[in-house]
């Protein structure tokens, strides 16, 4: 069965190893996709921004959420848990605060390594995201949503996260992390995703 995303990086990287550029596949996207690819990308600035304060100002929704997708429970006396949520606002704000320099590049084929996928990027080539056939019929909110992937793919970077993918994707998988491996979940791109994803749907 086809992964939820196909933004596994060994794959990406294999398909890329002699170019050295995520872009150097794939053209750059214009016209109509670049128009709902950047009014994705300025939705997923507005949802982290969203994210970022209830780190900053912490609501029962955000505390609910952070446990949920991250393990961290800020009703703890541990302070490890206020030590985490900081690093989690931190890479969120990155994501923000690079989100301005992303190069959009549309996928024109099927990958013989990755197939059909929503997205990639290869982490050190900031900040270029390859958006695949399935990003296209994403919804525009709510959970792989398009500005979600982005968050997703943001997260990728070395200079925003470092995070990594997980072998099987979904909200049920990414919660069961949290509760079962909560450093690993701090590291999955997914989690970070859906924690933007869930708090943007908060009222």
């Amino acid at each position: 069965m086809i992964s939820r995303k196909k933004t596994l990086i060994a794959l990406a990287l294999a398909a890329t190893l002699n170019s050295g550029q995520a872009d150097a596949q794939e053209p750059m996207c214009q016209g109509a996709e670049l128009t709902k690819a950047s009014a994705a990308l300025a939705t997923s600035k507005t949802i982290l921004d969203k994210a970022i304060s209830v780190i900053d100002e912490p609501t029962d929704r955000g505390i609910a959420e952070l446990k949920t997708w991250f393990g961290i429970d800020l009703l703890s006396t541990d302070l490890s848990n206020a030590t985490a949520a900081l690093k989690i606002k931190d890479t969120l704000t990155k994501a923000r605060a690079f989100g301005g320099g992303v190069t959009f590049f549309c996928s024109v084929r099927t990958d013989a390594l990755l197939g059909d996928y929503y997205a990639y990027v290869l982490p050190d080539k900031s900040f270029a995201i390859v958006l695949g056939a399935f990003f296209w019929s994403a919804p525009d909110a709510g959970y792989s949503s398009k500005p979600g992937v982005i968050v997703h793919e943001m997260s990728h970077f070395y200079l925003v996260g470092a995070t990594q993918d997980p072998k099987i994707y979904g909200t049920a998988e990414a919660r069961a992390l949290a509760i079962s491996n909560s450093g690993e979940a701090r590291r999955n791109a997914e989690n970070f995703e859906y924690f933007v994803e869930a708090i943007a749907a908060a009222p």
